[in-house]
């Protein structure tokens, strides 16, 4: 495929203090997910609960609440906002030192005042997060301004790379953002059937550390309907490595860019051979 995207280079931090920072906004951006969930009108693919990443304001955005306001997290200032259709600020709150109940209490009795009711509103969410003391009565510690700048340039790149996999696919899926995982990513059917299933597919995306990678990686997976898809003969990858049993697919983690100048090249090659194989094997 043929990628033209801006890649700004990516900087090596400590892997624990560029996790934590991950997980700080994780849990922050749940209150996107609840608003999403009880606010919003539910799919059946749950993408109410997602969000997108705006990448001039350095934000994650919720769907649209009543066609007036928005939830969003403001990476630079650490906050919760609630902001109009078009981004303008109606009010935020800085999430430093408060715990989770308390941000989720003041969301819920700020939004009345944009004419949103919120009498079924709640904290609880379908899924589990990975567990931490935000998520019990801890409260929310602010990232330092180097490791949110530099999370904020992974959300960025790696919007403008996905803008890139997905312009040659008509029926490529949005570019979002899922709080489960708190993955950024894409999905791009290559195979439908008569009533519009998809049968065969790749995604690709950003994800934070994980069970399978410690850190921050590109991921590319495949997808068969009811198949178990053999990698017996995917090609040797320059970069990354497989994980057909734990992924189906392959990881690229961010280990492998900090450590050279040409990241960009890495990346492209990776998405290369891990798709292109894919798109040409019946």
């Amino acid at each position: 495929m043929l990628f033209t995207f801006q890649w700004d280079s990516v900087s090596s931090f400590e892997a624990s203090r560029l996790n934590e920072a991950q997980n700080q906004l994780h849990y922050a951006v749940q209150f996107i997910a609840l608003a999403g969930k009880y606010l919003t009108a539910t799919a059946e693919d749950d993408s109410h609960t997602n969000m997108a990443w705006n990448h001039q304001l350095s934000q994650f955005e919720g769907r649209v609440i009543d066609d007036k306001i928005k939830i969003v997290v403001h990476l630079p200032s650490f906050s919760l906002r609630i902001v109009s259709e078009d981004d303008h600020l109606l009010c935020t709150l800085e999430l430093n030192k408060k715990p989770f109940q308390e941000v989720f209490d003041w969301m819920k009795e700020r939004l009345p005042d944009f004419d949103v009711d919120t009498s079924l509103l709640e904290r609880t969410m379908h899924f589990e997060l990975p567990d931490h003391p935000v998520g019990h009565v801890s409260p929310f510690q602010m990232p330092d301004d180097e490791l949110l700048n530099q999370l904020a340039l992974h959300r960025s790149n790696s919007q403008r790379l996905l803008e890139s996999v997905a312009s040659p696919f008509e029926q490529a899926s949005e570019i979002r953002t899922w709080p489960h995982h708190f993955d950024h990513g894409i999905s791009i059917p290559l195979e439908l059937d008569s009533t519009g299933a998809v049968l065969r597919s790749f995604s690709v995306g950003y994800a934070i550390h994980d069970t399978l990678v410690d850190e921050p990686y590109v991921y590319v997976t495949q997808r068969k309907k009811d198949e178990v898809i053999s990698y017996d003969d995917a090609p040797e990858l320059a970069f990354g490595q497989w994980l057909p049993e734990k992924l189906q697919g392959a990881v690229l983690p961010f280990s492998e860019l900090t450590t050279v100048d040409y990241q960009q090249e890495k990346i492209v090659r990776f998405i290369d051979q891990t798709t292109e194989w894919w798109m040409e094997t019946a």
